[in-house]
């Protein structure tokens, strides 16, 4: 979505609380979207890692998600790594260092910094527009990213097809379950 339709969204709210919400939404996809770029990076050490068989057990690839998904390196360290692993190009590296400085704002300190903003309206949209600019500048970064993975992927044999196929029979296994208060949704 582009600020001009998350505007037109945001205008179209009648009361106070809705569009206070809408912000919430907004930030909201964005750290989804932070989640994103660093599931990216764990997925670009694998496939290379993959690719130059540094995988012999399924237990060390599970190892590896672990260490990673689970805290033990930060988005920074994920980058250096992927920095070491990847030929970037220097405004491609910069790009990610400044989406890593730009999480770690919108996760730690956005609202402290900018909670007046939520007295008016034209506040509530200058914070939908923060929030719109870094979806898109994510998107665009992401592209390349894929395209520096690719590479790998093909030399693993691991093709869009099967990954369409893969995400497709994931969904397809969990719209089928029922999640209840047993499930456990913190990890850490």
């Amino acid at each position: 979505m582009d600020y001009q339709n998350a505007i037109e969204i945001f205008d179209s709210l009648v009361d106070d609380d809705s569009k206070t919400k809408e912000v919430y939404a907004h930030f909201g996809l964005t750290i989804f979207i932070c989640q994103q770029l660093e599931q990216q990076s764990i997925n670009m050490i694998a496939a290379v890692r993959l690719v130059n068989g540094r995988f012999i057990s399924k237990e060390e690839v599970e190892a590896l998600w672990n260490d990673y998904d689970l805290g033990s390196r930060t988005l920074g360290a994920l980058i250096n790594e992927i920095k070491q692993l990847y030929v970037l190009a220097d405004e491609d590296y910069n790009e990610l260092k400044k989406m890593l400085k730009l999480r770690n704002y919108f996760a730690h300190d956005y609202f402290r910094f900018n909670n007046q903003l939520f007295f008016s309206d034209s506040g509530k949209k200058r914070m939908i527009k923060d929030f719109v600019d870094f979806k898109q500048r994510f998107r665009s970064l992401d592209k390349k990213l894929v395209a520096y993975m690719k590479v790998y992927n093909e030399k693993a044999g691991i093709t869009e097809e099967r990954i369409d196929k893969l995400a497709l029979e994931m969904r397809s296994e969990w719209e089928q379950k029922t999640v209840d208060e047993k499930h456990e949704t913190f990890k850490k």
